[in-house]
């Protein structure tokens, strides 16, 4: 199996993008906006935040989200083989440290957490960019030993 590189899990973040304004918009109609402050505004923040961060959990619990699995695309260790819930968990935590963060300051008031899930974020995002190396692994891929397949496919020699 080879490494799965750029455009096809861009667009499997596409998909799950486009799932998720669904959900957005739905949430917004039926509860209001989750991002007017004071309130149910700040209950239906936490709650909506809550739900991203859910979605994206299907990566631990399924080892793709919606999009990787219309695509076919699985997060598996690095040789190709099943990746471990401790393993998808630790690719989780790394992934999503900012978002966690910043929930963690809404949750606390604490504005340090806010700050310290900004500067996470920068840095998971542009480690997001080394899957334009030759070996195809982000930044959350080489700190948790996975990387994402397609399974099925041949094994490359």
């Amino acid at each position: 199996m080879e490494r799965i590189g750029i455009l096809p899990r861009l667009g499997a973040s596409l998909i799950d993008c486009v799932v998720l304004i669904l959900f957005a918009t739905i949430f917004g109609l039926v509860f209001g906006s989750p991002f007017v402050m004071g309130g149910l505004g700040y209950i239906a923040g936490l709650i909506f935040f809550g739900a991203l961060l859910g979605y994206s959990y299907l990566e631990v619990l399924w080892a793709q989200t919606p999009g990787k699995k219309v695509l076919g695309l699985k997060i598996m260790n690095q040789d190709g083989s099943e990746a471990s819930q401790d393993v998808l968990m630790k690719r989780w935590a790394i992934k999503q440290s900012g978002n966690l963060l910043n929930l963690l300051s809404a949750i606390t008031t604490i504005g340090l957490f806010s700050f310290l899930g900004g500067i996470a974020g920068m840095v998971v995002a542009g480690g997001g960019l080394l899957i334009l190396s030759a070996d195809k692994l982000t930044l959350h891929d080489k700190l948790s030993q996975t990387s994402v397949f397609k399974p099925g496919e041949p094994k490359s020699s």
